[in-house]
This record gives C-alpha cells, sequence and structure tokens, in this order.
C-alpha cells in the first residue's frame, strides 16, 4: 500500500517540478494546503507503524480522493502551462520587442554613421576646395604682384625715356640756339662786310670820278 501511495506521491512531485521553474523551498511536493499531503501521509503511517504487531488488514484505497487529486493536479498542470505558454508568449513578445528595437537602433546607428561619412566627405571636399581656391588667389596675388612690378618698371623706364627725351630736347634746342646765334653773327658779319665793300665801292667810284674830274680839268 505505502508503494502506491509513493508512486503517487513521486508521480506528482515530479509532473509539478516539470511544469515549474526551479525553486528553493522546504517541502518536497508543492502543496499549497497541504490537505492531499496530510491524507497521503496519515495512510502512510497507518500502514508503517509498528511492524512487530499484526498488521491490520490494509484499507482499501480512497479511489475518489485519488482521483480529486489527480484532477486538481491536471487542473494546476493545465493552469500552469497555460501560465508557462503566456510567460512564453510574454517573452517572446518582449524578446521581439527587443528585436525590433536593437534592429531600429543598428539601423538608425548605421545611417547615423553614414550620415557621418558623408559629413566628413562633404568636409574634405569642402576643405580641398578652399585649399584650390587658396592656391588659385595666391597665384592670382602673385600675378598682380608681379604686374605691378612691370608696371613700375615699365613706368620708371617711360620716366626715364621722357626724362632722356627732354634732356635731348634741351641739348638739341641748345644747339639750335647756338647756331642761330652763330648764324646771325654771321650774317651781321657778312652784312657788315658787304657794308664795308660797298662804302669801298662808293669810296673808289668817288675817287675815279674825282680823277676823271681832275683830268678833264687838266
Amino acid at each position: 500500500m505505502s508503494k502506491i501511495y509513493d508512486q503517487l506521491r513521486n508521480a506528482a512531485f515530479a509532473r509539478r517540478k516539470a511544469l515549474e521553474p526551479v525553486q528553493p523551498s522546504t517541502q518536497k511536493l508543492d502543496d499549497p494546503t497541504g490537505q492531499w499531503r496530510e491524507e497521503i501521509d496519515a495512510r502512510l503511517h497507518a500502514a508503517d507503524v509498528d511492524s512487530g504487531a499484526p498488521a491490520a488488514p490494509p484499507a482499501p484505497p480512497d479511489l475518489k480522493a485519488l482521483l480529486e487529486l489527480q484532477a486538481a493536479l491536471d487542473a494546476e498542470r493545465a493552469q500552469n502551462e497555460k501560465a508557462a505558454a503566456a510567460a512564453a508568449r510574454k517573452r517572446a513578445e518582449v524578446e521581439a520587442a527587443a528585436m525590433t528595437a536593437a534592429r531600429m537602433a543598428a539601423e538608425e546607428a548605421a545611417m547615423a554613421a553614414a550620415a557621418m561619412r558623408e559629413r566628413e566627405r562633404a568636409d574634405r571636399d569642402a576643405a580641398e576646395n578652399a585649399m584650390l581656391r587658396l592656391a588659385a588667389e595666391a597665384r592670382l596675388i602673385e600675378a598682380s604682384v608681379a604686374a605691378t612690378r612691370a608696371a613700375t618698371h615699365a613706368r620708371e623706364a617711360a620716366e626715364d625715356r621722357i626724362q632722356a627725351e627732354r634732356e635731348l630736347s634741351l641739348r638739341i634746342q641748345e644747339r639750335i640756339d647756338a647756331d642761330q646765334k652763330r648764324a646771325e653773327k654771321e650774317e651781321a658779319k657778312a652784312i657788315a662786310e658787304a657794308q664795308a665793300g660797298s662804302h669801298a665801292y662808293e669810296r673808289m667810284q668817288a675817287e675815279i670820278h674825282a680823277a676823271d674830274l681832275s683830268q678833264r680839268a687838266a
């Protein structure tokens, strides 16, 4: 008889342990009310009393109690299975939500990384363009400086040429003035010589005329 109850108790304990997560407990079988445990223990104690005394005739098993116990265990197992299924669904929903959130976070991180790479590429292109623009501006400045220097040299050369032309004009004018003065002197000399020749000729003519008159008078 005790073996039957041991088998029932062990089967109930095994079913309960299989349906529920492992939890520390001081009881061998989860029986919140303790009703069916006390009944089984009482029957076992009655079956295992003083072994030396003549054994009482075994009492017939209480099939109704056993069926009620089995039904209670089946109902509790079904409830535990339902709760476990609900917990599994809830855990699956939480895991799915976590996976969705992780996927969205990964997508956002990938988009942010792509945007950062795009911004870095744009910044690099802008920096390269700025460097090219600075180089072009530097070349323009160098060309402007060179043009300014060339213009300065050209202006200085033009000024030197103008100064040389002015000095040459002055020298030419001085030479012209000197030539004019010399020509005026030569002209005055020639006029004086012509006048002197004319006076000499007139004097000679007067002398000849006077000689003629003297000869005629003699």
